[in-house]
């Protein structure tokens, strides 16, 4: 049975994507709560942080996502996007016990899924060839 050349295993499509969304949702957390630490955001500005750094995350796992997918470049992105989603839910649950808003995690699940169409339908589209001058 030949491999076509199109089909790429799941892995080498969405482990590197992933990685590097979730590192840069965890990295955008960090950086607003640096910001509350210092004074420069108050304790309201919380939840926009956060749901603000998720979606950052999440958009460049699905453009990257997008990028490396042969086929079906939405939808792998889509996946990225809600991998990466999946993975801060799940770390969120396992690092504190308190009791999880239902309606809120909606909000951000909403709000997630909504950047995640975003950055796959921008790095779906193909690049124009570059027409080279002689």
């Amino acid at each position: 049975m030949k491999k076509t050349e199109g089909a790429m295993p799941l892995d080498r499509v969405l482990a590197f994507p992933v990685l590097v969304g979730l590192a840069a949702a965890l990295l955008g957390m960090l950086l607003g709560a640096c910001a509350v630490k210092a004074g420069r955001a108050d304790m309201g500005s919380i939840p926009a942080l956060a749901v603000s750094a998720l979606c950052v995350g999440v958009l460049l796992a699905a453009f990257l996502a997008a990028r490396r997918a042969p086929g079906n470049r939405l939808f792998w992105g889509l996946g990225a996007g809600a991998a990466v989603l999946l993975c801060v839910v799940l770390l969120s649950i396992s690092w504190f016990s308190e009791p999880a808003d239902l309606p809120q995690i909606a909000v951000n699940a909403a709000a997630a899924l909504f950047a995640s169409f975003i950055g796959a339908f921008i790095g779906s589209r193909r690049r124009k060839k570059k027409k080279r001058r002689r």
